[in-house]
């Protein structure tokens, strides 16, 4: 949103040369003026015990949309009622957005943006139908809750849920369970490409107004420094912007879904969320609560339930 507006610096060159394009975020005149120095991206985490147990091997996880909702069908059938098969959370906040965009995005398109929102696409319908099935495989209420810390619990220390969409952070919680995990890159639809969307991530941006750019520009370069990228991904999970990082693959040869994360980063070009020109935080809150929780929370059409929010919103960006 401050990039929309103007009001920051663009970033020195240098700066700009040692991240990640994914990692920046732009202003109207596609300048570089934002640099996250950590993120994470979405990756399918699976019990693999649990999908044994009715005859599924997930050692390799799931490469479609279809391998994935079938052996989450399977979990759920024989659960009876005490354990799910798992799929996609759509809470009614930003992490339900968030969890939805590497999707529709793998459907190449996206939520929209500036002017334009994109809500009555037939492919965002489509994958809206699918996270509506996919939710079924969870306990009632814990995939559209405002808490998340009820699908964690029961996926990391219950053993209830045998799949779930998280940050590549997760790495750090599962590291210390019993749980014979794994994890994937996110399953594709028929004939989809890779899409993803940084999560967990902060940005940094000098304002123009401020009174000494070049020593906050400085603090920016610490925090893009290798020893603290390294930190970024061997504590805390994130994958940092760091090209001398990312290119040196013997810094994270050992943890496989770092290498996993880092690889997707690499193929894809993605960052967060987009941001609307007018009304920025209302248009979020129909999609979050009125779309994609409100799919998930009761049968009404999908295709009525976007082309009402589609309405409100093109309301919202003419004020």
């Amino acid at each position: 949103a401050y990039a929309l507006e103007g009001i920051l610096e663009p970033l020195p060159q240098d700066i700009v040369d040692s991240v990640n394009p994914n990692f920046l975020v732009y202003d109207e005149e596609e300048r570089p003026v934002s640099v996250c120095y950590g993120a994470s991206i979405f990756m399918l985490w699976y019990n693999k015990e649990m999908f044994r147990e009715v005859g599924v091997d997930a050692s390799e996880g799931f490469a479609t949309w279809e391998e994935w909702k079938a052996a989450s069908d399977a979990v759920n059938a024989q659960g009876g009622g005490e354990k799910w098969g798992g799929g996609l959370s759509l809470w009614p906040h930003v992490g339900g957005s968030l969890q939805f965009a590497p999707f529709i995005r793998q459907m190449g398109i996206d939520f929209g943006g500036g002017t334009e929102v994109n809500l009555t696409d037939p492919k965002f319908i489509e994958t809206l139908a699918f996270a509506r099935e996919m939710n079924r495989n969870l306990p009632a209420g814990m995939g559209t809750a405002q808490d998340t810390g009820p699908l964690y619990n029961a996926f990391e220390k219950e053993g209830k849920v045998a799949s779930m969409v998280q940050g590549n952070w997760e790495t750090v919680t599962l590291k210390n369970t019993d749980i014979d995990w794994g994890a994937c890159p996110l399953p594709l639809p028929e004939g989809g490409k890779i899409g993803n969307c940084l999560v967990g991530a902060v940005y940094l941006g000098v304002p123009k107004a401020a009174e000494n750019k070049e020593d906050c520009f400085n603090l920016i370069r610490v925090t893009l420094l290798k020893e603290q990228g390294l930190i970024m991904m061997n504590e805390a999970g994130r994958v940092p912007p760091n090209k001398e990082i990312l290119a040196d693959r013997s810094l994270y040869e050992e943890d496989p879904y770092m290498t996993m994360a880092v690889e997707e980063v690499e193929k894809g070009s993605f960052g967060g969320l987009p941001c609307f020109a007018k009304n920025d935080a209302s248009i979020w809150e129909i999609i979050n609560q009125q779309v994609l929780a409100g799919a998930m929370m009761n049968e009404t059409p999908i295709e009525e339930l976007c082309t009402e929010a589609q309405k409100d919103i093109e309301l919202l960006l003419k004020q």
